[in-house]
């Protein structure tokens, strides 16, 4: 991924100013619903099972998964590994005896 500017010439501190400053400009987040919607076409019944599974067992709260770093906390993103991992494991878990509409 190219920076917008050709070249960094600044001190340490400008250079991480641009770099942050170009990142946000590509990252993007999503509204955990939408993303949900889109990406895993299930029925919302379901979907809402697992959620309060989750929110019973304490791994999602409603609004943040756990032990994820606050919106603008800067964290290396080796930090985001371990919980990813946890949400990614609780969410399989939680799907598992779940079971959708009869057909």
């Amino acid at each position: 991924m190219a920076l917008s500017k050709s070249v960094l010439t600044g001190t340490a501190s400008t250079d991480r100013d641009e770099v942050d400053a170009d990142f946000a400009k590509r990252c993007r987040v999503a509204d955990t619903t939408d993303f949900v919607q889109r990406m895993f076409p299930v029925p919302s019944d379901t979907i809402n099972k697992v959620f309060a599974k989750l929110q019973t067992s304490g791994i999602y709260d409603g609004k943040r998964w756990k032990d994820f770093p606050l919106e603008k906390a800067r964290v290396k993103e080796k930090a985001l590994y371990a919980p990813f991992i946890q949400a990614a494991n609780a969410i399989r878990e939680a799907t598992e005896p779940v079971e959708g509409p009869k057909n």
